[in-house]
């Protein structure tokens, strides 16, 4: 077994990413509302408070699990990000990170 864990940076991403996850059958994944820690700086620690207009590009921010059970699903989620032209290469999208774990 794997875990999928993807960051999205983009909220124009979204609908095309949980389509690919839904098709690919990666349909059990948890969404978590998040913040980047450098919209958190600029919006709570006072000094970084004047830095806040420059790190208004960081301010979506979705984390996405899932559990990746079978290889033939993440061979299709794969395929399904490419033709929906969804890059993790571009960290401007955001990250995808495959782990290896098991199950307790």
């Amino acid at each position: 077994m794997q875990l999928l864990i993807i960051k999205l940076a983009k909220e124009e991403l979204l609908e095309d990413l949980l389509t690919a996850l839904t098709a690919s059958g990666l349909d059990t994944a948890c969404i978590v509302d998040s913040s980047s820690i450098q919209k958190f700086m600029g919006q709570r620690i006072p000094i970084f408070a004047g830095l806040r207009t420059e790190m208004d590009h960081y301010s979506y921010c979705k984390v996405i699990i899932a559990r990746v059970l079978y290889p033939e699903s993440l061979e299709e989620f794969r395929r399904l990000l490419k033709r929906s032209k969804i890059d993790f290469g571009d960290l401007e999208n955001g990250t995808a990170l495959l782990l290896p774990c098991e199950e307790l």
